[in-house]
């Protein structure tokens, strides 16, 4: 099969946030929120700028090691396990929670994204190797955000009672799982296969994060993505420093006001601070620490309401390490201490709240990377692109809604003349005379003729607007192929890598779809991608 690529801006999608548009435009007003700009320029300073700090190396092998002693790797992941013991290696990472069979398309795009910069990053010779990483954030706690993906348009749902940090869940209820999955790929070219994968992930894994772990490992460990899963005494060490200070002073809620003051006006503000932006593992929950209507020296967790004083909170942390996680203001600072993060891939959310973070970084020495929005595209199939043809639908009609496309398009089909736009026209010629007319007689008449002329005119849109429904029922063959061509590229409107599994690309194409993702996007992004399957 042959593929189709192409690419539009950003903006002409209509599916990002103004702050993501405009910080892929690199606007001054974001220079502030960041060290290095998001080029190859920036990405070597920041590397020599993340290695002149980073202290981590001996103990991020050690666990890596760990986690890898029973996966049989491949020869490149194995060379890039290899790599990160060397002083001269850092890391492009992207991270995520586990989700349900991988997650949406999204996910494999940041993995696809950080292998695609490593590579040409060590294509360039800066004097440095770059290994691609994915940070498994399986300490996350709600389940029902990552217990269903969509499937061929299906819901896939893993029903279960679910409390604590998903990656340390049991598997119960895979087995019905399991069932919705066959039933729902049964016939695709690569379905046996899959199914083989689920069945030798699940038997091997006692926990959703080990299984998800694997999971990932089985579709893009030939890439050489390396997988790192932060919910781990060891690494959590390193933090114990931060945290301390943490829970003493509150520094990362001021750091984050600090930046918040200088946030440009136009711009939504992605998340707000607690006064801990720590979690407390205790009885089976991720539970959120907080000193809030409490004495100065009284901190809880609030679900249980353990209640201990400062100095309590802080001889539990530096025996147990393991049972503190980081919110979403301190896991990346938790990320980029563990590992040596040149380059962090992020969706539009993940780089808003990474760009409030810059003060939280330099408050704790530590290298703050260059912020990459991942890569993101449209993937059309070869029957939907043949359908798109023939209706003449191009790259940026297909952005536009539903209504909007069936009106051009039944503008430049229709025999008749749809729009009013001449007889709209010498409706306000004729209205122009009949005001000059009034004036010559009384001036207070103007606004009665200008009242009038505007519910004329408004009468005669409105019509028009009847005239063309009118012909969108005479034309319903075309209305329901635009419809079925947007719900199925756009599913509840929305964009297609946000909502439908990475596994369907997968399973119709194997391997190859990453292969043709990743000559297709750019390491540098600056342009939505899209990709039509076509005819040999």
């Amino acid at each position: 099969m042959k593929f189709k690529p192409s690419d539009i801006n950003f903006s002409d999608t209509n599916s990002f946030s103004n702050t993501l548009i405009s910080y892929l435009a690199k606007e001054e007003i974001w220079k502030k929120f960041t060290s290095f700009n998001a080029d190859f320029d920036g990405i070597r300073q920041a590397s020599e700028n993340t290695l002149s700090k980073y202290i981590s190396r001996k103990i991020l092998n050690e666990v890596l090691n760990a986690q890898y002693k029973s996966v049989n790797c491949p020869e490149k992941l194995q060379q890039n396990l290899e790599k990160l013991k060397s002083e001269k290696t850092l890391t492009i990472t992207a991270a995520h929670q586990p989700v349900v069979l991988g997650g949406p398309l999204y996910v494999a795009l940041k993995i696809i994204h950080a292998v695609k910069l490593a590579d040409t990053l060590n294509e360039k010779s800066f004097g440095y190797t770059y290994v691609p990483v994915y940070v498994m954030g399986s300490e996350d706690h709600d389940f029902e955000e990552i217990s269903g993906v969509d499937l061929y348009g299906k819901r896939v749902k893993w029903e279960r009672e679910a409390e604590g940090p998903v990656g340390r869940l049991s598997l119960k209820g895979f087995e019905e799982l399991r069932n919705q999955l066959s039933g729902i790929i049964e016939g695709s070219p690569e379905a046996e296969k899959v199914l083989g994968i689920f069945d030798k992930t699940h038997a091997e894994s006692k926990t959703f994060g080990k299984f998800t772990f694997k999971w990932i490992h089985h579709f893009f460990a030939h890439l050489g993505l390396v997988i790192l899963r932060p919910d781990n005494k060891s690494l959590k060490s390193l933090m114990v420093p931060i945290w301390e200070k943490e829970i003493k002073d509150s520094f990362s809620q001021k750091c984050v006001l600090k930046s918040l003051k200088n946030w440009p006006a136009n711009h939504k503000i992605q998340a707000k601070p607690r006064d801990i932006n720590l979690f407390y593992f205790e009885n089976g929950k991720r539970q959120r620490l907080s000193r809030e209507g409490k004495t100065s020296s009284i901190i809880e967790a609030v679900d249980d309401k353990i209640e201990k004083n400062e100095e309590e909170w802080l001889e539990v942390l530096r025996e147990f390490p393991e049972k503190f996680s980081p919110n979403v203001f301190l896991r990346p600072l938790y990320q980029s201490t563990v590992l040596p993060d040149a380059v962090f891939i992020g969706g539009p959310s993940e780089i808003a709240y990474w760009l409030e973070l810059k003060e939280i970084f330099d408050a704790a020495n530590a290298g703050f990377p260059v912020l990459m929005p991942r890569a993101s595209l449209l993937w059309i199939d070869k029957y939907r692109n043949n359908k798109l043809h023939k209706l003449k639908i191009d790259d940026l009609d297909l952005f536009r809604s539903t209504d909007k496309i069936v009106k051009s398009k039944i503008l430049e089909k229709s025999a008749n003349e749809l729009n009013l736009n001449t007889e709209i026209e010498g409706l306000s010629q004729l209205y122009n005379e009949v005001l000059k007319k009034a004036l010559q007689i009384d001036k207070n008449l103007e606004k009665s003729v200008e009242s009038e002329k505007t519910k004329s005119i408004n009468s005669f849109k409105n019509l028009e607007s009847k005239i063309i429904r009118a012909e969108k029922r005479h034309n319903e063959t075309l209305v329901n192929q635009v419809e079925n061509i947007k719900e199925k590229l756009f599913p509840s409107g929305s964009l297609m890598e946000r909502k439908e599994a990475f596994l369907s690309l997968y399973l119709q194409h194997g391997s190859d779809a990453w292969q043709v993702i990743y000559e297709n996007i750019e390491p540098i992004t600056k342009k939505f991608k899209i990709i039509r399957e076509c005819e040999e």
